[in-house]
């Protein structure tokens, strides 16, 4: 029981790291952040709006309000820059939308797809604001799409991820998915493949429902033989292969065949290594010298 209680407190350590890891928001202060507007014809409204557009590139140069995305075909780079309200795309295709630290200041969501297509969410960070009352939503993708949402952190929202209004063939995949209340809401939606991502300490890790109530729709939780990693997962793992034995189940249709027994570790965080070694190392060390201590109180007690 040690063992495992000193496992999960390192786990927690972990992706406690991977989300201080990232920089740390910054917004301006003494005024209110800036909205931004990418329009359909590619021009960025207002003209002085710190984004930097390069051919099919935007790339912003400090942090801002939110930003309206209406043109197709485009890289949108937050540059680890701050919004603190919706980044929001409507009615697109072939848009890549990565590196932005995500944190809406009332009930919104930090990222919104509306009836978008082949859309990569890709190494953002998106949390729930501090603000009493806030109940924000992760990644909310509301019709569309073939969209790709990969090596993001979702931490302490309301839904993490949302998969609503029959969107499907979406991958969700090498995602910390961490402390929200539902940690995957999926609504009305099917066809969609979730895997290799880590769910952990999700009030509800998962829910699936279909648009007529007390039913379900079916989507795919593994892929090649590999499914995503379950905090509340309580199956062995015998043969030592990094599989459980035994499904996760989800609900009647749904159900993770190949859970993972580790986290997953996300590729794009790759700094996490040192600071974590030393985290063990201390802990270690913080074991040894309390069973030191026992030792040299029982001897004085003999």
């Amino acid at each position: 029981m040690k063992k495992i209680a000193l496992a999960k407190t390192l786990l927690l350590a972990l992706l406690l790291l991977a989300v201080v890891g990232h920089q740390p928001i910054n917004l301006a202060t003494g005024q209110n952040p800036l909205d931004i507007t990418i329009k359909l014809d590619g021009s960025i409204d207002p003209a002085g709006a710190p984004i930097q557009r390069d051919g099919n590139s935007y790339i912003l140069t400090s942090d801002a309000g939110g930003i309206q995305v209406y043109r197709s075909n485009i890289l949108l780079d937050g540059n680890r820059h701050a919004l603190s309200s919706t980044l929001a795309a409507t009615n697109v295709a072939n848009v890549t939308i990565r590196n932005f630290i995500v944190t809406v200041s009332n009930s919104m969501d930090n990222i919104l797809l509306d009836n978008c297509s082949n859309i990569t969410i890709a190494n953002n960070t998106i949390s729930r604001s501090s603000a009493v009352g806030s109940t924000s939503l992760g990644i909310d993708v509301w019709g569309g799409t073939s969209n790709v949402i990969t090596g993001n952190i979702i931490i302490d929202n309301v839904n993490g991820i949302s998969l609503e209004s029959t969107t499907s063939n979406n991958r969700i995949s090498s995602n910390d998915i961490i402390g929200n209340y539902r940690g995957l809401w999926i609504y009305g939606s099917q066809n969609n493949v979730i895997y290799n991502n880590n769910f952990v300490n999700n009030t509800i890790q998962v829910f699936v429902g279909g648009s007529t109530p007390g039913t379900s729709v079916v989507n795919t939780f593994d892929f090649d033989a590999k499914g995503n990693y379950w905090s509340n997962y309580n199956g062995t793992d015998n043969n030592h292969d990094g599989i459980g034995d035994t499904p996760y189940i989800i609900d009647d249709v749904n159900r993770d065949n190949y859970p993972l027994m580790k986290p997953v570790v996300i590729p794009e965080f790759p700094s996490l290594a040192f600071p974590l070694l030393s985290l063990i190392a201390s802990m270690l060390a913080m074991v040894c010298w309390n069973k030191r201590n026992r030792k040299i109180s029982r001897f004085r007690e003999d």
